[in-house]
């Protein structure tokens, strides 16, 4: 792009943007009007070859959140490039707050926004609850004077609907729960864009992307969260990785999710051997590998059960799990399934001991239940939680004998498992309701000073632990990679990229292509047999699950 053409851009952008600054946006025709002359100009631009070049004067001139979408929808390939930047606003009371969360049911981020309601209405602040559905009776309970939106689908829709909403009800602060949401970085913008203060939960993981195979999601994060007023994180390892990343964000900060209920009074150890499995019945949750830790050790000990409490994650799953369940007459006596219950404190009391399989957590929202009623967990290595470090016996990942051998080890020894009991209820201090309700305090009083009075975001990280959280980064990245590698969908969307280069460079392969088109079960049960061979030959390590080691 030379420099004729760069000052006619300019002179573009400056006249769209003035126009939009002058446009009427009282009502939902005007702001879609306004938008989408914006929006199709910005698309007009990004359709050229040299997009790229343009990027940086469209950055400068034009709507943030009509920017980004169009990006995302037409030159994808560039978001790695956009940076929208932190713009501080005038400090201001924290009063109105507006809580975005799709669902309120079934989750750990959903749990804590319901919970975090609860605490925020305690402190007297007026609260909107800006969702995707209307109210279930499955939903988490949330104080009644909380008001619900249902915010539309359709991406303009419901930009225009929040834009209106924020405005009509003086929301001053906004606070983002659906970290992974395709549409949330679009929801952020648009929140900053009406002047609204942000502030963004990570309710995962660092390496979440990779590990769903899908890493588009940290180029879509790396664009928007450079520009919030906080970002939360679950794990001082997590803090450390966002103060380290490329986008470096220092307005970064380690926050406990709140209890679901306070430590109870007394602590005895059950007279039966009862395991339990608190979650979504899902392969990453390890609901799979539970059952074969308890077929493991009901050789040792005949009389241990396995509770499975939670919902399935998908109909193919679970006809999985139950078969395997059901595989042996000893198994089917000693594994129950529940099914989902908001009232899990009766399964804690009834349990001795949770096992945690999982291949990743962020925070572990039943890990912290348990120990609330002084049960220990065990559970697959996860370095980076806060909460494991107490009350938690770690083994290595997918290493189904030394989970039951763990387990075997407590049933043995009577006493081991009640002080592992005791260890695990006594760390609960460091993440109690007072502690949660205290740096909330601190961080709206930061929002409404401008100033960081308590440190909130000082590194205050020794040199040893960076050390330490440097390692668990460096081996978690290599095991999220190689699990993104042979995601199958994040192959899939590869092959749709590259079987059109392909086919348009190789004639043999379009004529393949054709037959499979005209006779597919053919070709399907030859690609079937081509597959079931390379599983042979790529199996990298047992039961699919990676190693710290």
């Amino acid at each position: 792009m030379d420099k004729t053409e760069t000052e006619r851009l300019i002179r573009h952008c400056k006249a769209l943007a003035e126009r939009a600054a002058t446009a009427p946006r009282t009502n939902a025709g005007d702001i879609m009007q306004s938008d989408s002359i914006t929006y199709r100009a910005i698309a007009m631009e990004l359709k050229k070859d040299d997009a790229p070049e343009r990027l940086p004067v469209l950055m400068e001139y034009l709507s943030a959140p009509l920017l980004y979408f169009a990006t995302f929808w037409y030159r994808r390939d560039l978001l790695k490039d956009l940076r929208f930047p932190y713009l501080k606003q005038t400090p201001r009371r924290v009063k109105k707050i507006g809580i975005c969360c799709r669902y309120l049911r079934n989750g750990g981020a959903e749990r804590c926004a319901a919970l975090l309601m609860e605490i925020f209405a305690g402190m007297g602040k007026e609260l909107t609850l800006f969702a995707g559905e209307a109210p279930t009776e499955k939903d988490y309970p949330c104080p009644a004077a909380v008001e619900r939106v249902v915010l539309p689908q359709l991406p303009h829709e419901r930009r225009t609907m929040l834009e209106l909403e924020l405005k009509k009800r003086e929301i001053d602060t906004c606070i983002f729960f659906d970290h992974a949401e395709w549409i949330t970085p679009d929801d952020i913008l648009t929140a900053r864009y009406c002047g609204t203060r942000t502030i963004v939960q990570e309710h995962s993981l660092f390496t979440y992307p990779w590990r769903i195979g899908d890493p588009r999601i940290a180029e879509e994060r790396d664009c928007v969260y450079p520009a919030v007023d906080v970002l939360t994180v679950l794990s001082r390892c997590d803090e450390t990785f966002w103060r380290a990343y490329p986008c470096g964000i220092d307005r970064c900060m380690f926050m406990p999710n709140p209890l679901t209920f306070s430590a109870v009074e007394g602590h005895t150890v059950p007279k039966e051997k009862t395991l339990l499995f608190v979650g979504r019945l899902s392969r990453d949750k390890g609901a799979l590998a539970a059952v074969r830790t308890l077929e493991a050790i009901l050789p040792e000990h005949p009389d241990a059960k396995l509770l499975m409490i939670g919902r399935p994650d998908t109909e193919g799953f679970d006809a999985e799990l139950h078969r395997y369940a059901e595989s042996s007459e000893a198994l089917k006596k000693a594994v129950i399934f529940t099914g989902y219950t908001t009232d899990v404190a009766q399964y804690y009391r009834q349990g001795a001991i949770l096992l945690m399989p999982s291949a990743f957590e962020g925070y572990p929202m039943t890990l912290m239940e348990a120990k609330a009623y002084a049960r220990p967990c065990v559970m697959f290595a996860m370095p980076y939680l806060e909460a494991a470090k107490h009350g938690c016996i770690q083994v290595p990942q997918g290493d189904e004998k030394a989970m039951a051998q763990a387990v075997c080890g407590l049933f043995d020894d009577p006493e081991k498992l009640y002080a592992l009991g005791s260890e695990a209820k006594d760390s609960l201090a460091e993440f109690s309701q007072e502690r949660v309700k205290q740096l909330w305090t601190e961080l709206f009083a930061y929002l409404e000073t401008g100033e960081d009075k308590t440190g909130l975001f000082a590194d205050t990280v020794s040199a040893e632990d960076k050390v330490r959280h440097f390692e668990i980064m460096e081996k978690e990245c290599a095991v999220a990679h190689q699990i993104c590698m042979n995601h199958a969908s994040y192959l899939e969307r590869m092959s749709e990229k590259l079987i059109p280069l392909y086919l348009k460079d190789h004639p043999l392969a379009h004529l393949l292509a054709k037959l499979n088109e005209k006779f597919p079960r053919l070709c399907g049960v030859v690609n079937a047999i081509f597959r079931r061979k390379k599983q042979k030959r790529e199996k990298i390590m047992p039961n699919g699950f990676p190693s710290y080691d």
